[in-house]
């Protein structure tokens, strides 16, 4: 089974502990029935994790048909839309987003 988390560098800029802290919003409202997905440079998919290390985001999720799907840009140019959408398999738990501020972004 795939971990899912939020990795936050403890160099970084604020900009990657407001993300986590929107996701951990969004993930609040949830319910049982919902994951949450971005919608960032014309993709829609489920976020899986979200790493950040210096000025880079890297997002990785899959799309409904299960196509591995990751984004990476500089965090001055990230744009996306969190959303909760129906939870792609109706019988397993929901996907939700762990926080982990120990990773490194960039392996």
């Amino acid at each position: 089974m795939t971990e899912n988390y939020v990795s936050i560098a403890p160099s970084d800029s604020g900009f990657a502990k407001r993300l986590a802290n929107e996701i951990r919003s969004m993930e609040k409202e949830l319910t049982d029935e919902q994951e949450l997905y971005i919608i960032t440079n014309g993709l829609r998919f489920r976020i899986e994790w979200i790493k950040h290390n210096l000025d880079f985001v890297c997002i990785r999720g899959s799309d409904s048909s299960g196509q591995c799907l990751e984004v990476v840009c500089h965090e001055c140019s990230f744009s996306g839309v969190l959303a909760p959408l129906p939870k792609r398999v109706p019988e397993e738990p929901p996907v939700r987003i762990g926080f982990r501020p120990d990773v490194e972004c960039l392996e």
